[in-house]
């Protein structure tokens, strides 16, 4: 499952290098004024779905994990977006008999965009801050019993991604992040990388 989550976290940067690499005829627009394309004060939301793949302490307990998440935002100029994320992920222990985990993620942040002149495709950077809640079943195996457990701390994130056009208000947007919960004594992090339809209203 780690080779795999790895494997498709490249297929992620070469799509996303591949793609903004070509000329491609529905994304460069001759007219400057590119009608009916949305530069700033809009609204967005994209639906995502990918792998993160643990680190450090979070790498001894579980593999690679798939997760979904949603990601709404307001586009306050031409180079910069309030956005707000809410992941969740499906942990897979590494342990089979251990009981299901998974983390809710909550972040908000600003996202800053890199854009070519006369280009309705886009690069960009982001931070993000949130609590990250983390969420353990309750389960009865032989001799040994886990009580049911929700944690909740928070933690930071950052990253890179793209949008890429298919419309003026349909997008294929990739992300990958690196994200950090920030506890007293151990250190916990993953990377994660996702692909999804954007629209902008």
């Amino acid at each position: 499952m780690k080779k795999l989550s790895v494997f498709l976290l490249l297929i992620l940067f070469n799509s996303f290098s591949f793609l903004f690499a070509q000329n491609i005829p529905t994304t460069i627009i001759k007219d400057e004024d590119m009608k009916g394309y949305k530069k700033k004060k809009f609204f967005q939301i994209a639906a995502l779905g990918g792998f993160v793949n643990p680190l450090f302490i979070l790498n001894d307990d579980y593999n690679a994990s798939p997760y979904v998440g949603l990601d709404f935002a307001y586009r306050l100029n031409k180079e910069t977006a309030l956005f707000f994320e809410g992941n969740y992920i499906m942990l897979d222990n590494k342990d089979s008999l251990a009981p299901s985990r998974k983390y809710l993620e909550f972040a908000i942040g600003s996202r800053f965009y890199f854009r070519a002149k006369g280009v309705r495709s886009s690069f960009f950077f982001e931070v993000a801050a949130g609590p990250y809640i983390f969420m353990q079943s309750s389960k009865v195996l032989d001799s040994i019993s886990y009580d049911s457990k929700t944690i909740g701390k928070m933690g930071m994130n950052a990253g890179m991604g793209g949008e890429m056009v298919l419309t003026n208000h349909l997008f294929i947007m990739v992300k990958a992040k690196y994200n950090y919960i920030i506890e007293s004594q151990v250190t916990k992090s993953y990377v994660s990388g996702s692909m999804g339809l954007m629209i902008r209203f």
